[in-house]
């Protein structure tokens, strides 16, 4: 050990992470037999100089055993999907390998104290301010090196892939046969179909039965809704006759055996169907993605304070990062869903004003909320380069992106050779399927009846 001379320690020590040219007398620091909180192994112990947080972080970044994940949201207005001025709800999730609070927090100090401001907030600084702290920002970021996860929400979008999957369900629906809902190409189809009979109105009518506490009103919001959609579809000329046919199949059932589907949503219910806590499991898919590439088994998630939902996500966040929640999950015909996210993770609901990995995340969200309104030329437009570098996953919902899709599967769908008559077989047989299901179904209900 060339830096020591009889336990005294030199001005330039040989091995430093701190950097060379860092000279300074700082305690040699030895940290033996660390043991991943996770599996219990043993870390081999490595004499580092440097102050202990710094120390610390280089530590466990050589590791990759930690992880920590910062969630903020905007455009959140609760169970109401029709707010005219908050027509999206965005998601974002910085994910890092050291902790910003505690690393990071001299940083963010002295852009607050320069510019007089109490925290960092996207909304309360504007473009204009923004535009004054990107320098300080870009030079964080590039310490933190963090990994982004985004998502982009039309709410109304949401509310009709929801009222689809309600009424389209063949698990519930015997009037629907198995593979035009289970298959996700043709499920891909019929949705896109099916926004061409639906209109604001339909969706306002099954949302309140959707959010509605007592469970009778919500069945008389839910099968007016049906009827409106019943008579959509009765003066509709555009739809061809096959797909004209699936939905009045599934709405006849829907109005018929309305008690046989999950419109009803209780209490706790309501909230778990709210955006909030629906895309914050989507953004922990794609978080997971990232979890696997660092190999981190010590995963943190902070996510930002908002009471009427935290208990939902808590409570979400506990089932699928259980160590003994099922790996994967089918959830179609053709398709196998991981389940198992984030496993044997932490969560925390924090205020923003108590940790600066959440401020940063409302800067970054709100920067990528604007980025159409930033000019290319700009200097804070790096930023929003930065931003899509950085993206592990972006994860969007809206009525183009679901034509999109559509389009893809019916282009792929068509251009497959398949042998026609063997193909309408098959779809004879599916229909024959269907009909004895259904059949099968109603016998039940007038034995009962």
């Amino acid at each position: 050990k060339k830096g020591c001379i009889g336990g005294k320690i030199q001005e330039s020590p040989l091995f430093s992470l701190c950097g060379a040219r860092q000279r300074r007398r700082i305690t040699p620091v030895r940290l033996g037999k660390l043991r991943s909180p996770e599996n219990g192994r043993k870390v081999k112990g490595v004499a580092f100089w440097g102050d202990t947080d710094s120390i610390l972080s280089k530590y466990l970044l050589m590791e990759g055993l930690l992880m920590y994940v910062y969630i903020d949201e905007s455009g959140n207005s609760g169970l109401n999907m029709f707010d005219s001025d908050q027509k999206f709800f965005y998601l974002i999730a910085v994910v890092s390998k050291v902790n910003i609070q505690n690393i990071f927090s001299r940083h963010f100090d002295t852009i607050c104290s320069k510019y007089n401001i109490k925290e960092l907030h996207g909304n309360e600084l504007g473009l204009t301010k923004m535009s004054n702290v990107c320098f300080e920002l870009k030079r964080i970021l590039k310490k933190i090196n963090p990994k982004l996860a985004l998502i982009y929400i039309n709410k109304e979008a949401y509310v009709a892939t929801k009222l689809f999957d309600t009424i389209l369900d063949s698990g519930e629906n015997y009037g629907v046969a198995t593979h035009h809902y289970n298959l996700r190409p043709l499920r891909s189809v019929l949705l896109a179909k099916f926004l061409s009979i639906v209109d604001t109105d339909i969706l306002k009518e099954f949302w309140k039965g959707a959010i509605e506490k007592n469970k009778e009103s919500s069945r008389t919001y839910f099968v007016s809704c049906m009827k409106m959609i019943a008579e959509k579809l009765s003066v509709n000329k555009e739809l061809d006759l096959r797909s004209k046919e699936i939905f009045n199949n599934s709405v006849d059932f829907a109005i018929k055996y309305s008690d046989n589907i999950s419109f009803y949503n209780d209490k706790k219910l309501s909230l778990m169907i709210s955006p909030n806590v629906t895309f914050f499991i989507q953004l922990s898919r794609i978080v997971e993605k990232q979890r696997c590439k660092w190999n981190s088994n010590d995963v943190h998630i902070i996510h930002d304070e908002q009471s009427q939902f935290s208990k939902s996500i808590k409570e979400w966040h506990k089932i699928f990062s259980d160590v003994d929640a099922p790996k994967y999950i089918n959830v179609g015909m053709d398709t196998i869903d991981r389940f198992k996210l984030l496993e044997g993770s932490s969560i925390k609901i924090s205020s923003s004003s108590t940790e600066y990995g959440l401020q940063l995340a409302d800067c970054l969200l709100y920067l990528y909320k604007n980025k159409d309104k930033i000019s290319k030329k700009s200097e804070l437009y790096t930023l929003v380069s930065y931003i899509k570098s950085k993206s592990i996953d972006e994860y969007r919902m809206d009525f183009d992106q679901i034509i999109v899709e559509a389009e893809m599967w019916y282009n792929l769908i068509m251009n497959i050779n398949v042998d026609e008559e063997k193909g309408k077989e098959m779809v004879a047989s599916l229909e024959k399927q269907r009909l004895r299901k259904l059949a099968e179904y109603e016998k039940t209900r007038e034995n009962i009846g």
